[in-house]
Formats: structure tokens, C-alpha cells, sequence
């Protein structure tokens, strides 16, 4: 009887420890205000994103069970173009299948577990450095050198179809990589069916992914993506980069759900002249949309261009934060000079960043300082952050129930 050395498919979904005291006082009392209406609504304790109990809770039931945003499809366009993503202590392999379609697959052979590749490239066949044991882009071991031995896994000595490395839930949603390390979750486009009716006539797929960066951050993954979601900060913390552009008594918030949050800021007669894409719905009115998508990722919508955030919580005070700008053809098309247009934009949300840089990081540091103390939602703008504040503590309240 032959048998096969892949490992699991199947991702133990654990539950935490007995919880301190402390950690359910917190999270009781940040479900209890997650439940109030807006208007009413404080924000939840400083703790939040300070206590590590807290952080582990988070990893458990967001990043091990939910889909979490991770790049955009056009990063690896070709055969064998792949890239390296870390979660949860775990390395996946994003790579590009004959067919066109995406694997996430575990970076670890199968033999003694060693990183099959690091960064990005191009590969249409991943050997192991170690011992160079080979496989094919979708993961199938089809390789090893020497392998007499190896008759003691399949008696043919040679590997069988289900040699193969690991593989993980990932979905193409409007040119954007989700990934899943949940099994028996929906699809992505289930879990934002209601977004799918907000942004398809956008064609998100047609942006050409021409730009990508990765920044790290001395704060808690939250505290990146509720300053994303909501703009009450945009006018004087960008007062003199993006604030300008945006003014804060057009921007207005939109129903979402329990999966993602957005607000949007009305087109103007001037900004209309601006664009250079020419193929805008005729009855949008809206100039720019951003949008929340629970649990890692925000989604900035111009006509001519995605501005789009991966968060990857790495500690509880330590987060990385990848983006990306992604251009439409219309827009690149009709630019008189497109790689100085290019150039500017990116320059112009470079400068946003260091902003919103030192503001979450002097938050992170802040609430250190806070014992219980909490604030309130002043702004309607907010509403975005309460909303994700929200969806987090109903991942963490059944720890209280």
C-alpha cells in the first residue's frame, strides 16, 4: 500500500486558552459598545491594541478563518511568476498556472520542509535548495535525486499524483489575490456580494499593477485600518497633500455590511475636466471611492487609478503594510507624458503616508499611556472605523458569551 507524504490539507481551527480576566473585561466591554448605534457610540479600550492576548484572539479568528486581501493578480502576469506572502508563521507561494489561474501553495518541501523559494521571479518548476527535490508550478513533486529510498513512501519509487505540497484557498475577486487558510469558507465573491454591486461597473480587472511597495509600522494592525476608513482626518492631517483634493464636506458615507465599509466624495464640475479616462459611467457622480474590506484591506477608487492597502499584522505593535497603485489603460493612454503623471502620483500617496505614519504610530504609543479610558466617534466619517471596530469584536465575542 503506497502512501502519500502531503501533508494535510486540513487547518486546525483551535480554540484559545482560558482567557485572563482582563482580556474578557476587554472584550466584553468593546462587544457591549460594538452593539450601540453610531451616534451613541464610544471607541473601544486602548487595550485593544496593545494586549497581546487580545492580538493572539484576532490571528485565531481573522487571519487563520477569514479571507484576507493579499496583491493584485497583475503582480505575477506570466507562467511561473510567482511571490512569497508570510502569515501566521506560515510562507505561501503565490504562482501563476498554465491556465492562467493562481495557486497558494506552502513553501516547504516535502521532505524536510525547507523553503522552496524566497522574494519573487519566474519559475515553472520549484526545487528545493536543500536536497533539490522538484516540482512542478501547481506543487506536484515530479523530482528526486537519488531516490532508492524513497520506495519506502511509494513502492515504484517514484512520487505519486498526491505528492504534492500543501495547497490553500485562493480566489481572484476583480484582480485582487484573496487568500483563505479556512477550508469551509465561502467564496470571496459570496462574502462581498453586496460590494459586487457597487464596483463592477468599475472593471477593476482592466488596472494595470504597475507599482508596489511595502512599509512597516511601529502600531497595531487596527489602528493602520481604521485610519483607511475613515477621512475625518484627511483635511488636517493632509492639509497640504491629499486634503486639498478632498473636501471634507462632499465625502459621505455609504451603507456596507458586516464585511467591508466605504464612503465616497462626489464629482465635481472641475475634477470631471481632469480625468483622463474616458470611459466613466455617465450617471456616476462619484469622483473617488474607498472601501473597507474586512479584516486587512482598503480599496481607493479613482477613475483613473486604484490606490489599494494590504495590512499583515506581525505583532501586536508591529505591522506591515503593502500597497500598490494600480493604473487604468485609458487613463495611461491619454496622458501626455504617462510616466511623469505616473511618477507624481506616486509621489503624491508616498507623502500621504508619512503622514498617516507618524499619526497611527503616536496612537500605538498613546494608548499605552490610556488605563480605561475611551473616546467617542465625533464625526460622521468615522463611521467606517466604528463599523470595523464592529466586525472585529463580533470575531472575539463568543470568548465572553
Amino acid at each position: 500500500m503506497e502512501t502519500a507524504i502531503t501533508p494535510s490539507t486540513n487547518i486546525a481551527l483551535t480554540e484559545a486558552p482560558q482567557l485572563k480576566k482582563s482580556v474578557t473585561s476587554i472584550i466584553k466591554q468593546w462587544s457591549a459598545n460594538s452593539l450601540t448605534e453610531f451616534s451613541e457610540a464610544r471607541s473601544a479600550p486602548p487595550a485593544i491594541y496593545t494586549d497581546p492576548d487580545i492580538f493572539e484572539l484576532e490571528m485565531s479568528e481573522l487571519f487563520l478563518k477569514e479571507w484576507i486581501l493579499v496583491a493584485r493578480a497583475g503582480q505575477i502576469p506570466k507562467h511561473g511568476d510567482y511571490f512569497t506572502y508570510e502569515i501566521l508563521d506560515k510562507s505561501i507561494i503565490f504562482i501563476r498556472q498554465e491556465d492562467g489561474t493562481i495557486k497558494a501553495l506552502a513553501n516547504a518541501c516535502l521532505h524536510h520542509f525547507t523553503s522552496l523559494v524566497q522574494g519573487s521571479g519566474c519559475k515553472q518548476k520549484l526545487v528545493c535548495p536543500y536536497h533539490s527535490w522538484t516540482y512542478q508550478a501547481d506543487g506536484q513533486l515530479i523530482g528526486i535525486p537519488q531516490k532508492d529510498g524513497f520506495q519506502r513512501c511509494n513502492k515504484s519509487g517514484l512520487p505519486s499524483d498526491r505528492d504534492r505540497l500543501l495547497e490553500y484557498r485562493c480566489e481572484i475577486w476583480h484582480g485582487f489575490i484573496f487568500l483563505s487558510l479556512n477550508e469551509s469558507i465561502e467564496p470571496i465573491s459570496e462574502r462581498l456580494a453586496n460590494l459586487e454591486g457597487v464596483i463592477e461597473k468599475y472593471s477593476f480587472d482592466k488596472f494595470e499593477d504597475l507599482y508596489l511597495t511595502t512599509t512597516e509600522f511601529e502600531c497595531n494592525w487596527k489602528t493602520l485600518i481604521e485610519n483607511f476608513v475613515e477621512s475625518y482626518h484627511v483635511p488636517y492631517l493632509h492639509k497640504s497633500t491629499f486634503g486639498p483634493l478632498v473636501p471634507p464636506g462632499l465625502m459621505k458615507m455609504m451603507p456596507g455590511d458586516n464585511h467591508f465599509t466605504f464612503h465616497v466624495t462626489p464629482l465635481g464640475s472641475d475634477e470631471e475636466k481632469n480625468i483622463l479616462n474616458k470611459e466613466v459611467p455617465a450617471d456616476d457622480p462619484n469622483l473617488l471611492g474607498d472601501y473597507g474590506v474586512f479584516p486587512n484591506g482598503l480599496i481607493g477608487h479613482h477613475f483613473d487609478y486604484l490606490w489599494w492597502i494590504n495590512v499583515r499584522p506581525i505583532d501586536v505593535d508591529r505591522s506591515e503594510m503593502r500597497w500598490g497603485i494600480s493604473f487604468h489603460p485609458n487613463a495611461l493612454a491619454s496622458a501626455s507624458d504617462a510616466q511623469t503623471w505616473m511618477q507624481e502620483l506616486i509621489d503624491l500617496i508616498t507623502a500621504v503616508l508619512r503622514e498617516d505614519k507618524l499619526a497611527v504610530e503616536g496612537v500605538q504609543r498613546g494608548a499605552r499611556l490610556m488605563a480605561d479610558d475611551r473616546g467617542c466617534f465625533f464625526h460622521a466619517m468615522e463611521q467606517g472605523a466604528f463599523e470595523f471596530q464592529r466586525y472585529v469584536a463580533s470575531k472575539l465575542e463568543k470568548y465572553v458569551r
